[in-house]
């Protein structure tokens, strides 16, 4: 079995996302998704579904407003090298299906 890793989320700049969440959170490569409430402890957090089984999180941003980005989305953030920055086009391009961002 593969030992899961743990890497902090950075939140892609995005049109879309417009603002800072509040907290900061950590992915794990299995998916797995927990707040970190201080230095050495970590809260694991219940991620929600969609109506047709697809995990996500609501997170809500400094300025009050939520975004819930897929699971899926975060860990390919997390663990897929981006170095000219295609992904977030990609996931952009995902999210919004015909809009550019």
């Amino acid at each position: 079995m593969e030992f899961e890793t743990w890497k902090k989320i950075e939140f892609i700049n995005s049109p879309k996302i417009v603002g800072i969440p509040v907290g900061e959170y950590e992915i794990s490569s299995h998916g797995n998704l927990r707040q970190i409430i201080s230095d050495n402890i970590r809260k694991k957090v219940k991620i929600n579904t969609t109506s047709d089984q697809r995990p996500r999180y609501g997170f809500t941003l400094d300025n009050g407003k939520r975004v819930m980005p897929f699971i899926h989305q975060l860990v390919a953030q997390a663990f897929i090298p981006n170095p000219e920055g295609i992904l977030s086009i990609i996931m952009c391009k995902h999210s919004s299906r015909v809009e550019e961002c």
